[in-house]
């Protein structure tokens, strides 16, 4: 009774700490606001005397997400909020959604500050925009995890992630091998430009090419922004100029998702695609043989928390903990399908 009671008082927690990082419109925050009031009140009522005895520990972590219109970043928060339930933590999670937008985040980081919150975990939207406000979140003297994504200073306590420049490897090593000795023509999808996995998943890619195959031309990278939409007209675009591509590397499988649609809709099946993040759509694709592979990119969040612990305990942490990412193809898909997203 008593950690369901503490559970319907997080959550009345969390909605308001998610509309107080989303001030957008003054107005429409008001009914939530309301709901969240009576949510906890009506908590209150059935049983305060047991939520008094556990209120007084309670940790606030506010977790400053670039976005959360996007599979991936909603898979993060929810693998973090389950790790805390899964080991029975007296933590409140307040999640603010930074709608893709730098300024917004930056805000979203500035109100977390103001409630000062004992950790504050961010996934930044671009490296350098993001780094002034890390530095006021080490100022405040509130320990910073980053997470996937990290800035242009070492203005935070750790970094928990995914090696993302080891995915333009990985994907560049299988192009490679799929494409074999008369090797072709690449389509690059980037993500959302100066964002560091951006700039690692690029990077990765390019320099391997350049250090191990001549064979293999880069003809054309565009951002797509991790939007399906925007990587099918991407995709529909390039067909239109005559030009071959003979394989396409995307930066996640959302955009791997939208080339492989303006692919088929042109007729054409033997284009390599390989994507990134490990969803189950796609991995569904490379079970029909319509995708290649996707990098399989952990949100890292389990990792974060247990990390988070050390750092609330006391502990000395490292700076950096990177997390696996395997390739996934036709020939281990099952091994991984049900861990995706």
């Amino acid at each position: 009774m008593k950690k369901r009671l503490l559970s319907i008082l997080l959550c009345a927690v969390m909605v308001m700490g998610m509309t107080a990082c989303s001030m957008d419109d003054p107005t429409a925050e008001e009914p939530a606001e309301e709901a969240a009031d009576d949510a906890a009140e009506e908590a209150a009522d059935e049983g305060a005397e047991d939520t008094a005895e556990a209120g007084d520990d309670t940790v606030v972590i506010g977790f400053a997400q670039s976005r959360m219109n996007h599979p991936y970043r909603v898979a993060a928060v929810e693998e973090f909020e389950k790790a805390i339930e899964d080991k029975g933590l007296n933590w409140e999670v307040v999640v603010c959604d930074g709608n893709n937008d730098a300024a917004k985040q930056t805000s979203d980081v500035e109100d977390l500050i103001t409630q000062d919150v004992d950790v504050i975990v961010m996934s930044p939207i671009t490296a350098d925009a993001l780094t002034t406000a890390a530095a006021a979140v080490m100022e405040a003297g509130i320990p910073l995890v980053l997470l996937d994504r990290t800035i242009d200073s070492d203005d935070y306590t750790t970094f928990v992630g995914g090696d993302n420049r080891m995915i333009g490897e990985i994907v560049a090593d299988a192009i490679a091998a799929d494409l074999g000795e008369e090797g072709g023509n690449i389509i690059e999808l980037q993500g959302t430009l100066g964002a560091s996995a951006t700039i690692d998943r690029h990077e990765g890619l390019v320099d391997r090419i350049a250090e191990k195959y001549p064979n293999l031309t880069l003809i054309q990278d565009t951002s797509g922004d991790y939007d399906r939409a925007k990587a099918m007209t991407i995709i529909e675009d390039f067909l239109q100029t005559g030009q071959t591509v003979d394989a396409i590397y995307s930066h996640n499988d959302a955009m791997a998702m939208g080339a492989m649609t303006a692919l088929q809709a042109a007729g054409i099946e033997d284009v390599v695609i390989y994507g990134a993040d490990g969803t189950t759509e796609v991995m569904d694709e490379i079970k029909k043989g319509t995708i290649n592979g996707t990098a399989f990119y952990p949100t890292g969040s389990t990792q974060a928390v247990e990390v988070i612990e050390q750092i609330l305990n006391g502990e000395t942490v490292e700076k950096q903990y990177l997390v696996d990412v395997p390739l996934v193809t036709a020939e281990n898909v099952e091994e991984y399908y049900d861990q995706g997203i």
